[in-house]
Formats: C-alpha cells, structure tokens, sequence
C-alpha cells in the first residue's frame, strides 16, 4: 500500500503541475520531473518484487479508478523508462540542483540499471547497449565518483558522498535519544 501511495502523490503532482500558477518554470520542470522520478524508481521496485501490478497513472478520483487491472510487465517496463526519460529533461544539472533532491544524472544512473535488468542474460539484447549508453552520460560529466574508503559507503560513517545516486535519509535515534 505505501508504494501505491506514493504513485498516487506522484500523479497528484505530475497531473497538479499542468494547472499551477508557479511562475518560475524550471521549478515547475524539478518538481514535475522529481515526481516522474519517484514514479519510475516506485514502479522499478514495485514490477521487480510482483512482475505484472496496476498501473495507476492518473489521480483517483473514485474507488473504481483505483482497482486497475494488473498491467504486462513489458508496459510496466514502458512507464517507468518514460517516467526516468521525462525526468532526465526537466531535472536541473547537478549544479543548479536543489540539496537533497534528484538531478538529472540521478535520473540517468537508474535509467541505466533499468536496462541493466531489462537486458538481463540475453546475449545480444538492445539493452545492453542502452544501458552502456545511459551510464557513460552518468560517467562523462563526473558527478559521481568512487570513494577511496569502505568506510565511506557505509551510512554510520558518511552521507550523501560522492557515490551516493540517491538515498532516502531517515531519522536515526541512538538509544540515549529515545
């Protein structure tokens, strides 16, 4: 249920857009594009735990608009390289991102995984190349890089380091806070 919540505040969103009065149009494109981008990772997760879901990508308006038959997972597939493709072009770069959102490149890297288990073991499959294609856009304009300590990786040691794509930062209470 929680991922489908958060297909439905992404469509709330992506369909909200369309009508808003923000003036300022690359934040209506960040907001737009952060909510493609939480659609396609949430369907990502959702189609590699289940294969065929339903595919919500409107706002429910009624009970019977939620209960969607579930879709073939090829157009599961379809969605989310739409939702990442859409949000690859309205993301800002990394240098006009806002802290602690997504950006462009983060937008690629998870495109490139999607292909990676699209192309699966198929030798030979388009994907492949897609894949190689979406992660040496990542790769070319630097933005990530491999940290020289295991320790870095780790979330007790570091946070939103130079390897970190994208996290989801929760609040951590050590016993003596509780």
């Amino acid at each position: 249920n929680g991922m489908y919540e958060t297909v439905r505040i992404a469509n709330d969103i992506i369909d909200g857009m369309k009508s808003s009065t923000i003036s300022v149009e690359s934040e209506k494109n960040r907001i737009t594009g952060e909510a493609h981008f939480i659609r396609g990772l949430t369907y990502f997760n959702l189609v590699r735990l289940f294969g065929k879901v339903s595919l919500v990508t409107q706002p429910v308006l009624d009970y019977n608009e939620a209960q969607a038959p579930r879709a073939d997972v090829s157009a599961v597939y379809t969605l989310i390289i739409d939702d990442l493709k859409a949000a690859y072009g309205m993301l800002p770069l990394p240098a006009d991102k806002v802290e602690g959102h997504p950006h462009r490149y983060a937008a690629q890297a998870l495109l490139a995984k999607v292909y990676l288990t699209l192309a699966g073991n198929t030798e030979g499959s388009e994907y492949w190349q897609k894949a190689y294609d979406a992660a040496k856009d990542v790769y070319d304009h630097g933005e990530y890089k491999l940290g020289s300590s295991v320790c870095k990786t780790l979330w007790q040691c570091q946070q939103d380091n130079a390897e970190s794509i994208f996290e989801i930062q929760l609040l951590r209470l050590s016993i003596a806070d509780a």
